[in-house]
């Protein structure tokens, strides 16, 4: 390999390494930039707001985790994703399915009442899949939307996360 070669790769190799996904080990994907968050919450009242980055122990081992929104490089696709142990969960990364204005909560320990365990059922697709009550032992993820907000939670088998509309 010719030393331009090797310089030429290097030079890639180190701006990589220096690109934001790559130095918060988000992979494919970004953190949301300060003009992208401006413009997320643009007109609304700051005590109103969500946040895009929430951070709990989504998975129970004792270690805080981060989930967000973030954009992935690709595409330019808004997702939502959480970083568990070094790790990325795309937990949400359907285009379209993450709004410009869409935010984040922590949903506490605790028993959840999803829209397929009350009355509102009717309403909705639930089937025998879909949880009629949850009861977290450790934080969720609320991702809050305009017109719904869904609870997710860690699944010890899968290794993974679950979800259940709570508001539509």
């Amino acid at each position: 390999m010719s030393k331009l070669v090797r310089t030429a790769f290097g030079i890639g190799l180190l701006w990589q390494m220096c690109a934001p996904g790559f130095a918060a080990g988000l992979g494919t994907w970004r953190e949301l930039t300060a003009e992208e968050e401006a413009i997320r919450i643009a007109g609304i009242p700051p005590a109103s707001i969500d946040p895009s980055v929430i951070e709990g122990d989504f998975n129970g081992d004792g270690i805080v985790d981060r989930a967000m929104i973030a954009i992935r490089t690709t595409d330019q696709v808004r997702g939502l994703i959480a970083i568990i142990n070094d790790h990325v969960h795309v937990i949400v990364g359907d285009p379209g399915a993450v709004g410009d204005r869409d935010g984040l909560g922590i949903a506490p320990p605790g028993r959840w009442n999803p829209v397929c365990g009350n009355a509102l059922r009717e309403f909705h697709e639930c089937d025998a899949r879909q949880p009629t009550a949850i009861d977290l032992t450790i934080t969720g993820i609320l991702f809050i939307r305009e017109n719904a907000t869904v609870l997710y939670y860690w699944d010890e088998k899968s290794a993974g996360f679950r979800s259940a509309v709570m508001v539509d």
